[in-house]
């Protein structure tokens, strides 16, 4: 399997994970209505499902050489794997803050795909 088409598919079941995610946050967790959630809520929630498709796309946009483009794919599998772990924890917690977890762990993500993101643009500078 190519290294583009493995980013893609990662960064697809992030978003498909983090969407799942905010479902259990409101309805299943808060019993709250999509008309009950206000504006900033909402882009924090909108944020949260468009980091990896974001960082996906940009990332195959910067990656020129094979290697920039594995380190792409490594990335976006690792923060798939660390936000289906995050899923997990919170759906065996019983606190009540736990959805909150969703949120922090994105932040790191998203720091974290932002450092992958400027590796993959050096690599692919030094191939060229």
């Amino acid at each position: 399997m190519q290294p583009n088409d493995i980013t893609r598919i990662a960064a697809g079941l992030h978003v498909a994970l983090a969407v799942a995610a905010i479902y259990y946050a409101l309805r299943i967790n808060n019993h709250a209505n999509l008309s009950e959630i206000s504006a900033k809520e909402l882009s924090v929630m909108s944020g949260i499902v468009l980091l990896p498709a974001i960082s996906a796309w940009i990332g195959l946009r910067l990656a020129h050489t094979q290697s920039a483009r594995w380190l792409m794919a490594v990335g976006q599998t690792l923060a798939l794997a660390l936000f289906a772990a995050t899923f997990v924890m919170v759906l065996n917690s019983v606190e009540p803050m736990a959805p909150l977890l969703f949120v922090l762990v994105s932040m790191w993500i998203a720091a974290g795909l932002a450092v992958l993101l400027l590796v993959v643009w050096l690599a692919g500078r030094r191939g060229r």
